[in-house]
């Protein structure tokens, strides 16, 4: 009730206001009327219009401790609203940033203006006017005005600023206005106005809308969240890159009120200076020519509209339009392509993540279900030894040492490679304020036990290669038809089709299938991990392709980890919370008769030929 009293004295008072003025309405002022003169409406909160063609709400209220406080401050309200010549008055037209005001440029002694900055800002892309070659799309709002990213911000507060340094500066400086605007001017502008992830919002809240910007054909930014060059930003670490860092790298001179079309040959993204702008310093130092090519934002629809452009009967083209629009959409069809390859290679993985997860679950399931049925009627768990038990040496120390390499090296390289996944809230929630060192060092530990994988998988390459308990492992694993009658014959007493599993040997098929997917997983792996590391020496869609393969190849083996290894061999139920076979290598002779019966019958009968059945004992793992 009270808002509305107060409003309806506020519409009163300008009324009142408008009556009193009118005889004087067509009458200017003699002088210039103040900025307070101003706020005698303007001060009030709920002072506010209708835009007459969208029928939106204009806030028209002005806090005067903020603007007291702004970069603006010092000026007059028709220094910059110039087409005011009377109070009350009719809608102010927009503000050309690009007059001279009544400040004096303490350098030159010339009236400061913005007018080279509206200049570049006019010849550049976002200028209202076009002036490329193409330009059939209508301007759907516009492009961003100045005051889309100058917000008229509050100068630096003075509880910043160190009491020494203002004491120092006021025995020169006494005047108060001085403190106010020039030092504190001076101090807000030590570091950017914006943050990195700022930025990339000022651009994004236009360019990662799909449907805008094909009407400019435009490539959308969409999927730039995606990316790698997003995470370091999310995660603020030292050399993240943001839009401007490539669209107007400020270390090479550009400004990012002139920006470029990437086809121009001036714009920083032009083929002739892009090798530059990616080997700028904490960048791709190591770029080379073949690295620059390729398109970072996808062009999906732009060859869509130019098709629609060129084919069009009203549209009058001359020749050479004609001529750039066919070459146009030939290198849009190119990079097309390549997009279309990576899109398909990650919906080929997801299909074989949904299928193989699948499968590993519903497997798991039934087993979990038989073994607690299984568990309730016997009294014994097979994953405890004790000194009064037989075991045997199953692994031996060489292998022991080479799957607890991979095991350590493979979860701490899923936890470092994973983080680029996880939301940066969630980080910051883990580690406080050492987040965005610890998202820094992600990338040399990653790089660090990316190493001691390969180690451990050359090592094991050579131990299978020239090594006779190696080979011995390589014709053990080689699958066969028996594979697929133990599997479709586990699947029947997991059910309680069969009342017995199937007899396994030294490595059943879910061993087998681990090893050889495994195998062939740490290829691809590294393979990719290999062209990322040194990304500056290939062609971006390679990179882009290993990207894609190197993470989705990574889902897939810590699906298969978790799902498939960790519950077969440590949480599976008469075996939790683990398996210790892994530590030294032994299993029960108890647990080798379940698990590996055909392996068991083979050391039986060794050790009846032997008087001695340690004998036996030391050949399990050859045998």
């Amino acid at each position: 009730m009270a808002k509305k009293v107060k409003l309806m004295i506020i519409i009163l008072f300008i009324i009142i206001m408008r009556l009193s003025l009118r005889p004087f309405s067509n009458i200017a002022f003699s002088s210039p009327f103040t900025t307070k003169d101003c706020l005698l409406c303007h001060r009030y909160t709920n002072l506010a219009c209708f835009e007459k063609n969208t029928g939106s709400k204009k806030t028209l209220s002005i806090n005067e401790d903020f603007f007291l406080n702004t970069v603006h401050s010092k000026l007059n309200c028709i220094e910059c609203h110039c087409d005011i010549k009377e109070i009350p008055h009719q809608s102010a037209k927009p503000v050309d940033c690009g007059i001279k005001c009544h400040l004096k440029d303490p350098a030159s002694e010339k009236d400061f203006s913005h007018e080279p900055i509206v200049t570049a800002f006019s010849q550049g892309i976002h200028a209202s006017k076009d002036g490329r070659l193409l330009s059939p799309f209508i301007n759907d709002g516009g492009p961003p005005k100045c005051k889309y990213c100058h917000q008229n911000p509050l100068y630096l507060s003075s509880t910043r600023i160190r009491k020494d340094m203002e004491q120092r500066c006021k025995e020169c400086h006494p005047q108060k206005g001085w403190i106010n605007q020039f030092m504190k001017h001076f101090l807000s502008r030590e570091n950017p106005r914006w943050n990195n992830k700022e930025i990339v919002g000022l651009c994004n809240n236009c360019h990662a809308n799909k449907e805008l910007m094909a009407k400019y054909g435009v490539p959308s930014t969409a999927e730039f969240k995606k990316s790698h060059h997003f995470n370091n930003i999310k995660f603020e670490t030292s050399n993240a890159a943001h839009c401007l860092n490539c669209h107007a790298p400020s270390k090479l001179g550009f400004s990012p009120h002139q920006l470029q079309s990437p086809k121009d040959p001036n714009s920083p993204l032009g083929q002739n200076k892009r090798l530059a702008t990616c080997a700028q310093a904490d960048c791709h130092s190591q770029a080379n020519k073949a690295f620059t090519l390729g398109a970072i934002h996808s062009p999906e629809k732009k060859e869509t509209l130019l098709k629609e452009k060129l084919e069009n009967p009203e549209e009058e083209l001359s020749t050479s339009e004609k001529s750039f629009l066919l070459n146009e959409i030939k290198q849009i069809r190119k990079e097309n392509t390549k997009w279309m390859v990576i899109k398909w290679v990650k919906f080929f993985y997801k299909i074989l993540i949904l299928l193989i997860g699948g499968f590993m679950i519903v497997h798991q399931a039934l087993d979990i279900r038989r073994s607690i049925i299984e568990e309730k009627t016997k009294e014994k768990k097979i994953h405890q030894k004790s000194s009064q038990e037989i075991f045997f040496q199953r692994l031996r120390r060489e292998e022991i040492w080479q799957h607890n390499l991979l095991a350590v090296s493979f979860i701490l390289l899923a936890i470092s490679g994973m983080m680029v996944l996880i939301p940066a809230q969630w980080i910051t929630l883990l580690f406080g304020p050492y987040s965005a060192t610890i998202y820094s060092i992600r990338r040399f530990a990653h790089i660090t036990f990316a190493g001691i994988l390969l180690f451990t998988g050359i090592w094991h390459l050579i131990y299978i290669s020239f090594f006779p308990h190696g080979r011995k492992i390589v014709l053990d694993m080689l699958p066969g038809k028996n594979d697929l009658i133990h599997l479709w014959r586990n699947f029947l007493y997991f059910i309680g089709i069969e009342q017995h599993p199937p007899k396994f040997d030294r490595f059943n098929y879910q061993e087998k299938l681990e090893y050889i997917t495994g195998g062939i997983g740490m290829v691809i792996i590294s393979a990719t991990g290999v062209i990322m590391l040194f990304s500056t020496y290939f062609p971006k869609f390679w990179v882009d392709l290993a990207w894609t393969v190197h993470l989705m190849e990574a889902l897939l083996a810590s699906i298969a980890i978790a799902v498939w290894h960790l519950f077969s061999v440590h949480w599976k139920p008469g075996k939790f919370p683990m398996d210790s076979t892994w530590l030294d290598g032994k299993i029960t002779l108890e647990a080798l008769m379940e698990e590996h019966p055909l392996q068991y019958d083979r050391i039986i009968k060794e050790s009846s030929l032997y008087p001695d059945v340690q004998t036996a004992k030391e050949n399990i793992s050859g045998t």
